[in-house]
């Protein structure tokens, strides 16, 4: 089996894919550090797809948090290598938006979803998520629960039906 993990420490809560500045207002990710962690995401899933002999356009992306972040840092850069994505209580970093948006990126499916009430990631960063998504044609569709930093019943249920009627769909 083949295991990705979060490559940097962050104490007391184990490990991240960036270190996050949380002490700045809006709180700063190590740019350098989100990058890095993306290009390793992506040489990690051409990797998988060829050692489990997958289809590469069956591969779905799903992120918590920093994961959503990752997550659509993937596929923004690298569309091909992601059927969709579910970013729930992320953030986009603009440093993973790519200034000449690489082509496959038009109806990519997208499903952001965030808490209203999060202490961690604030519903401000859904926002901005969403305006920089839209310009760039994906398929996007966005919820937003009665939660905090965390994944709820709701949010779930909303999350496996989305996911499930895209998972043998045509792109």
């Amino acid at each position: 089996a083949r295991v990705l993990r979060a490559p940097f420490e962050a104490a007391p809560v184990g490990c991240a894919w960036s270190a996050s500045a949380w002490s700045a207002a809006p709180p700063r990710a190590d740019a350098a550090q989100a990058r890095e962690s993306r290009d390793r995401l992506e040489r990690f899933l051409g990797e998988a797809v060829a050692a489990y002999g997958a289809d590469p356009a069956r591969v779905h992306l799903l992120g918590f948090s920093q994961g959503a972040s990752m997550a659509l840092g993937v596929a923004l850069s690298r569309p091909d290598l992601v059927r969709s994505v579910v970013a729930h209580s992320g953030r986009l970093l603009r440093q993973l938006v790519p200034a000449a948006p690489p082509g496959g990126l038009a109806g990519l499916p997208v499903l952001l979803q965030h808490g209203r009430h999060d202490p961690v990631v604030p519903l401000a960063f859904a926002d901005e998520a969403r305006g920089l998504l839209e310009p760039l044609g994906v398929a996007l569709t966005r919820r937003d629960y009665d939660l905090g930093h965390e994944i709820g019943a709701e949010s779930l249920r909303d999350l496996a039906g989305w996911l499930a009627a895209r998972l043998d769909a045509p792109r």
